[in-house]
């Protein structure tokens, strides 16, 4: 992927690459005279899409992964002085490593809102959604129903869906 340097936020990509930001898919910087080429390495990842290809549907414990790390991932950026909005939300950028899923960051302006970007990743998601488990509809419903809403807090609504089991957001 190729930036423009006027495009390109070169705080943001310094704090994810100094940082140990493990909900981001790690990338490199190759500067030229008017632009900054950005290199991810997914080379020990699977797209989300991938795993779909193996298990066909996305179950219970993976749709709750997926939701914490979209929480981390906001969080980190709260946290980092990142901005959410980079986040690269679509199913064929989200990564897998055997522990993490992963999220592409791209230190660009964007035009555009969370809550949008949210409910577009969610749109994606509903598809591969386990329709035989009660619990990924009741989910999913209750994601859906949050998005309505007119103040949308994932961080709170992933600690409702979670009761009981709610992950550290370090």
């Amino acid at each position: 992927m190729i930036l423009k340097s006027n495009d390109f936020i070169e705080f943001e990509a310094k704090m994810c690459q100094y940082n140990d930001l493990d909900v981001f898919v790690p990338f490199r910087v190759v500067n030229s005279v008017d632009s900054h080429e950005l290199i991810y390495d997914t080379s020990r990842c699977r797209t989300l899409i991938q795993e779909l290809e193996s298990s066909s549907t996305i179950d219970e414990e993976n749709f709750i992964h997926l939701l914490v790390s979209m929480g981390k991932a906001i969080n980190y950026c709260s946290n980092y002085l990142l901005d959410e909005t980079h986040i690269d939300l679509d199913i064929a950028k989200t990564y897998y490593d055997g522990t993490n899923y992963k999220f592409m960051y791209l230190p660009s302006p964007r035009d555009c809102k969370m809550k949008e970007l949210i409910r577009d990743y969610v749109k994606q998601l509903q598809a591969h959604i386990n329709q035989n488990s009660s619990i990924c509809i009741e989910k999913m419903h209750q994601l859906t129903m949050a998005l309505g809403e007119t103040h949308f807090d994932l961080q709170g609504l992933v600690d409702e869906i979670l009761i009981g089991k709610v992950p550290s957001y370090e």
